[in-house]
């Protein structure tokens, strides 16, 4: 439980406002950022080129906060 403790200690910090939007953009954020890592094969592309997809996606879900 050590790791989920610490996603969602970095989701909190993440989070563009406190409010239950604010929360939602920090967590899909990190599961951006942990599907490139994870589902790299079944997304398809190179290493850097998840890597810019999921960063992309990142900020502008936290952006757009």
């Amino acid at each position: 439980m050590v790791v989920l403790d610490h996603l969602d200690e970095l989701t909190r910090l993440l989070a563009p406002r406190p409010d239950v939007d604010g929360r939602m953009r920090g967590r899909l954020a990190v599961s951006a950022l942990v599907m490139a890592a994870v589902r790299g094969p079944q997304l398809g592309g190179t290493a850097a080129e998840l890597a810019n997809a999921a960063l992309a996606l990142a900020h502008e879900l936290l952006d757009r906060g």
